[in-house]
């Protein structure tokens, strides 16, 4: 399989010693980025191992993807490189976000290893935030719609927004501006 040329001419611009590839056996793509060559008879060992490993797994097993990956990293050993990216291969021919997660985790643009943990530090910070106004809405909407059952279980008037259609109820029905309100007609309703 074949990268988007876009794509090679960019990581070419970002950076020319980095290199893509397709891992067949892993079948996604890598960014690779130079690194002294591994002991050729070590990579060799650790890719039978692996081999072997792979061979012995059933066809669906979930580990399958990461032994073939590790195959794929003995691989890269031997050519004197190492994985700084993998990219599936529906994603491959978004090349701004590839870029953009590329220059994010490097390290030697963001200063070092901590400035790459503040750029993380805040982006979950940013979901943390989101996630709490998820869940403040959603305890507002559960709390108003408990009073207002409350207050309707009480015989007091509630109004809601919407009125199912063909509803029959012998309350009594007053339609204003975008909601209706009911009044219950009940046991308690008369004692009051």
């Amino acid at each position: 399989m074949t990268a988007p040329p876009p794509l090679l001419q960019a990581l070419r611009s970002y950076d020319p010693r980095l290199r893509l590839r397709w891992c067949e056996m892993a079948e996604e793509f890598w960014i690779e980025t130079p690194e002294a060559s591994a002991d050729p008879e070590l990579v060799r060992a650790l890719e039978s191992d692996y081999r072997l490993q792979l061979d012995l797994l059933l066809k669906n097993a979930p580990e399958r993807h990461a032994i073939a990956r590790r195959i794929e990293a003995a691989r890269a050993a031997r050519d004197g490189y190492r994985a700084i990216m993998f990219i599936p291969r529906d994603c491959i021919f978004d090349t701004d976000r590839i870029l953009r997660a590329l220059v994010e985790s490097d390290c030697a643009k963001q200063g070092n290893k901590a400035g790459v943990n503040r750029l993380y530090d805040h982006a979950a910070e940013r979901f943390y935030v989101e996630r709490d106004k998820e869940r403040r809405a959603f305890v507002e909407a559960g709390s108003r719609d408990m009073y207002d059952r409350m207050a309707w279980l009480s015989g007091r008037r509630v109004a809601t927004s919407d009125m199912a259609a063909g509803a029959e109820t012998a309350d009594t029905l007053e339609s204003h501006d975008g909601f209706t309100v009911r009044i219950r007609r009940g046991a308690h309703a008369v004692a009051g």
